[in-house]
């Protein structure tokens, strides 16, 4: 009996070592790789403020805030004049061309129908411009 007990054992030792001789197979994988790029939407409508300044100290405004702004086409742009003197919203450029006084506290708004990117300034104050990205 001692006899098949070591044959069963030698047996159990020996298959169990073929399962772990260390040779491996392995078979191709596949790796899908994809890549996803998201484009924040244009907005429909964007403000553009006008700073007002310190005359006490001498700062004046010399800026739109923020410079530059992008749309949608369609949409619409809204200068807010903050400051205590008129300043201009002006633009020569072709295709959009608009020239607009805004007075002390008050608003000038425009529609952009047409893509592009559209440079405009106060003719009233040096220095100060902006620009539109219309997409």
């Amino acid at each position: 009996m001692r006899l098949k007990v070591c044959l069963v054992l030698g047996s159990v030792l020996i298959l169990a070592s073929c399962g772990s001789s260390g040779g491996s197979t392995t078979s191709p994988s596949s790796t899908t790789s994809t890549t996803t790029t998201t484009t924040t939407p244009a907005a429909s409508a964007v403000t553009v403020d006008i700073p007002s300044a310190d005359y006490a100290t001498g700062k004046t405004t010399t800026n739109f805030s923020p410079g530059s702004v992008t749309v949608a086409v369609g949409g619409t742009v809204t200068w807010t004049n903050n400051d205590i003197i008129t300043h201009t919203s002006t633009s020569t450029q072709a295709g959009q061309t608009w020239n607009s006084e805004i007075a002390a506290g008050a608003r000038f708004a425009r529609v952009f129908p047409t893509a592009g990117s559209f440079d405009y300034r106060c003719t009233i104050h040096t220095g100060m411009s902006g620009t539109i990205t219309v997409r």
